[in-house]
């Protein structure tokens, strides 16, 4: 068996520096495999957080829409780490796909917090990032988000940053890029949007380093689209110096 995963956590930057990574929403999908639907009941668990009081930050009560009150009733993380862990040995799930590189630190840091011993942690080492690879199949130039992805792969529109609702999107994603079901035409329009979006960022940033080094930009604008050749060092000079003499005249 094979699982599909996401979790939200509490993350914040403190006061001091340090971030809180606490876990309070975690799901997983179990599927036979990645070209089939799931057989099983999910697992699914809200988790009361230490830190902070048991308070969910607001920026994250908003970005998520999970409400103080159903943290307040939920278990704390030993408790639902380890009915996590139980659920995957009991179904034998050998992976647990993630759509990028952060749940498996924020597990960690956790499982640290919490004290978790080291023989309990062991089902983490069966996360793997499955975002590259879909995305490489999708025809994306970079690791986009599951809300793009799903666009593409023509999924149900569901909360964003809600555990369950994400593991289920991250299913669908995989399922239908892996039977090829995904629109391509959307996958074109958005590889399109890259190359814009790239494009955008690349001259934003050279712009502003013309504008550290005192650039005039209009002027270099106009000598490109003249198909000038920018000056040899010597004539960079001869220019500078006449424009000094110009000004003092």
């Amino acid at each position: 068996m094979i699982g599909f995963f996401d979790a939200e956590f509490n993350s914040l930057r403190q006061s001091d520096g340090n971030f809180d990574y606490s876990l309070i929403d975690i799901a997983v999908i179990p599927c036979k495999s990645k070209k089939q639907v799931p057989v099983k009941k999910p697992f699914q668990s809200f988790c009361r957080p230490e830190k902070n009081d048991g308070k969910v930050y607001r920026a994250i009560r908003e970005l998520t829409n999970i409400s103080q009150s159903v943290i307040d009733k939920a278990e704390g993380f030993n408790v639902v780490y380890r009915a996590f862990r139980e659920y995957v040995l009991r179904n034998n799930i050998t992976k647990i796909f993630t759509w990028g590189g952060s749940d498996l630190p924020m597990m960690n840091w956790n499982c640290e917090f919490y004290d978790i011993p080291k023989e309990e942690r062991d089902i983490l080492d069966r996360f793997v990032d499955i975002a590259p690879d879909i995305c490489s199949k999708l025809g994306t130039k970079s690791v986009t988000s599951v809300e793009n992805a799903s666009f593409i792969c023509n999924c149900q529109k569901r909360d964003r940053h809600n555990a369950l609702d994400d593991a289920i999107s991250l299913h669908e994603i995989v399922y239908a890029t892996e039977l090829k079901k995904f629109n391509k035409q959307r996958a074109k329009q958005f590889h399109d949007f890259e190359c814009h979006r790239n494009d955008f960022l690349a001259a934003k940033q050279l712009m502003e380093s013309l504008k550290l080094h005192g650039t005039d930009i209009n002027e270099l604008i106009e000598r490109i689209n003249n198909g000038e050749k920018f000056p040899s060092f010597f004539e960079f000079l001869g220019q500078n110096d006449e424009t000094k003499k110009q000004e003092s005249a």
